[in-house]
């Protein structure tokens, strides 16, 4: 039974390597008859080994195989897949390409059929399309799932050491109390020097800037509590963070980070200190009090003699450089949810940018209101944080048993999630032998399952450490099955999208050759035009079977176009497959009224040489996919289906398409009056025109 399993496997890659040839090529006419005729003589023979073997252990008394066989054998039968191989002989030979790849299509999916009658597989396998749907969907689900079993790591870990816990909080609220200290020193500051100028203004701007960085750093140690990056905003002394010499903790500067798009050396973009250094690399808050200015009156902002703070510099620039907060970029805690104190500290800190900004623009009235806004959040940090710890201190002794109620419940969701996984189709992947094929990270999800079932039944015998380790555990394989199905996602994408590569190309090439021979054909029938005077009845009927033509061409063109907008990652090639189908339905409306001339000509060698350029760039497109160098996405995003510099060169195309006809046009006109359908042309590449403006500036959108 393995031996005709892998006999009719054997088969089916006969017929799809054949599949995979390049139909296209025209000079393979026989090659690929040929080859498709021994795939045919291959499928009559194993129907026929099917048939003797059936024969046979039917004899030995295996009824029970021997009917799988006949069964098997009906099947094939009734598919006609020896019927249908000898019609792809035939369609190949007569150059049918695009019939051809249909019928192999049916004969590979047939044999498919045949397979998993063999092995007893009557589940059906899912396409594309539905994996990559219910790939996604799980993704998604498994990500939450990791968000949930991060908290209750995080929550078990807090209760598991609860007197390091409660040092933890009160580091942090005095750390808080420290920053409110310092952030009523910046208000009374400003109050001071409201009246004296943007210099003075711009002292205070710096002092708001040291306390804003801690600030920072706080949240950020609040939302990851495993860093080891410890925050510098514990001491509650309310010292600056500057010291007189102008050097932060790192000696580059207040920050050394340029956390308000400064370089990592502390300097601004242009190297004059815009954070607040000098020329020389001192600081802009010494205590000669230059601010950072030179006495040629060069500071960190601009000529007008303004101080270089930090928060000055480019003020407002992208809303305060992203939102002035690092720890806005860490917008939670590893598990993604705020953890107490976090998220009004980074509202502190954000306020705090919008007083420096204000600060160094001398606006003294708008810096006090974000000032007593920050002040505002810092007090709410504060509460939420003592509130925490009171939490902590007084938790009742059933604790754990709460907390193995929330394990059990995300166990549940786990649980579901891979029953789910299990029911689904088989994956569209060739799985051939392998009937229990799992879907890609369910295995994990499993795992993760009985971790999660052994940290609750830890948790519910108060044995924290061990609890924590399969919590620990569990989102490893969490982990692991997300990158399961990202790899795979990745994969179905690249697939995905070197079918469509390949099914536009297809189209494309059969277009440009079939235009080559109207174009040609109609030059004759302009030259026999010239010669004689009139074209004969006989050429007449020609011009018309031409313009039947190019309509079907149009037809043609019409397939590419609902592939690229089904793709739907492509602004240029879409217009400009619609742009040809125009010109088609133009050369076949010329035809029709037996125009020959220069007009149709130039139009139908714009139609070849557009297509050829479509061709080009999906060979490229290809040949960048093979080598790697099309960076696609990860799998959680979708990967265009052509890259950004194939969409400016198709640009670029068609801008010098614009220009070219419009000099063609120019010259056709002459000092000729200007007939209906010269004037019709000449309206349409002025559209042309626009729509290459429009697609630019949608494209530099998009970068």
């Amino acid at each position: 039974m393995k031996k005709l399993v892998l006999l009719i496997v054997l088969t089916a890659s006969l017929v799809l390597s054949a599949a995979s040839v390049e139909i296209n090529a025209q000079d393979k006419k026989t090659e690929l008859g040929e080859k498709q005729r021994l795939v045919l003589k291959k499928m009559q023979t194993l129907e026929t080994t099917i048939s003797k073997v059936a024969e046979e252990l039917a004899a030995k008394g295996e009824n029970e195989r021997a009917d799988l066989l006949k069964a098997t054998l009906v099947k094939a039968k009734r598919e006609l897949i020896a019927n249908k191989m000898e019609e792809v002989v035939t369609l190949l030979n007569n150059k049918q390409w695009d019939d051809a790849s249909t019928k192999l299509g049916e004969i590979s999916d047939s044999i498919d059929l045949l397979i998993r009658m063999l092995l007893k597989d009557n589940r059906e396998k899912m396409t594309k399309k539905e994996e990559l749907e219910n790939l996604a969907k799980w993704k998604k689900e498994i990500e939450n799932l990791l968000k949930e079993q991060k908290i209750h790591t995080e929550t078990t870990k807090k209760y598991s050491n609860k007197d390091e816990t409660l040092k933890d909080l009160d580091a942090k609220i005095d750390a808080v109390k420290g920053l409110i200290k310092e952030q009523k020193v910046v208000i009374d500051q400003t109050d001071k020097n409201a009246e004296k100028g943007v210099r003075a203004l711009d002292k205070v701007a710096d002092r708001q800037f040291d306390v804003r960085k801690k600030t920072e750093d706080l949240a950020d140690e609040i939302g990851n509590p495993d860093s080891d990056a410890k925050s510098d905003a514990k001491s509650g002394d309310g010292k600056s963070g500057s010291k007189s010499d102008g050097k932060g903790k790192d000696g580059k500067g207040k920050d050394g980070k340029g956390k308000d798009g400064k370089g990592k050396d502390g300097k601004g973009k242009d190297g004059k200190g815009k954070d607040g250094k000098g020329k020389d690399g001192k600081s802009g808050s010494k205590s000669d009090g230059k601010s950072g200015s030179k006495s040629d009156g060069k500071s960190g902002s601009k000529s007008d003699g303004k101080s270089g703070s930090k928060s000055g510099s480019k003020s407002g620039s992208k809303s305060g450089s992203k939102s002035g907060s690092k720890s806005g970029s860490k917008s939670g805690s590893k598990s993604g949810q705020k953890q107490p104190g976090q998220q009004p500290l980074q509202k502190a800190a954000q306020s705090q940018q919008k007083a420096e900004n204000n600060l160094s623009k001398g606006k003294a009235g708008e810096a006090k209101r974000d000032e007593k806004e920050a002040l505002k959040n810092l007090d709410n940090a504060l509460k939420e944080l003592e509130k925490e710890r009171r939490r902590i201190a007084s938790l009742p002794p059933e604790a754990f048993k709460d907390l193995a109620k929330k394990q059990r419940r995300t166990r549940g969701k786990t649980e579901d999630l891979a029953t789910k996984m299990a029911k689904a189709k088989k994956p569209s992947g060739d799985q051939t032998g392998q009937q229990n094929q799992k879907q890609p990270g369910q295995q994990s999800v499993q795992q993760a399952q009985k971790n999660m079932q052994q940290a609750a039944n830890d948790l519910d015998d108060t044995d924290p450490e061990s609890a924590q380790r399969k919590q620990k555990q569990a989102e490893k394989d969490l982990k692991k099955a997300l990158e399961e199905i990202e790899e795979r996602l990745k994969q179905l994408r690249e697939e995905t999208r070197e079918e469509k590569l390949a099914r536009l190309e297809s189209r494309f090439r059969e277009m440009l050759n079939r235009q080559k021979v109207v174009s040609s054909t109609t030059i004759e029938l302009n030259d026999k035009k010239a010669s004689f005077g009139r074209l004969r009845p006989r050429d007449v009927l020609t011009l018309l079977r031409l313009s039947t033509e190019e309509m079907e061409i149009r037809e043609l063109g019409q397939q590419a176009y609902d592939l690229l907008v089904e793709d739907g990652t492509s602004i240029v090639f879409p217009e400009v497959v619609q742009d040809v189908r125009e010109d088609l339905a133009t050369v076949s409306q010329l035809l029709q009224s037996e125009r020959t001339d220069q007009l149709t000509q130039i139009i139908q060698v714009d139609i070849e040489s557009t297509l050829q350029e479509l061709l080009d760039a999906l060979k490229q497109a290809k040949k960048q996919g093979k080598e790697g160098g099309q960076g696609g996405q990860s799998g959680g995003g979708k990967q265009p289906l052509l890259k950004k510099s194939a969409e400016f060169k198709m640009l670029r195309a068609a801008q010098l398409r614009v220009n070219r006809r419009t000099r063609q046009l120019d010259i056709i006109r002459g000092d000729k009056p200007l007939d209906a359908q010269l004037a019709k042309e000449i309206k349409n590449i002025a559209n042309r025109q626009a729509e290459v403006a429009e697609m630019t500036e949608q494209v530099m959108e998009n970068d």
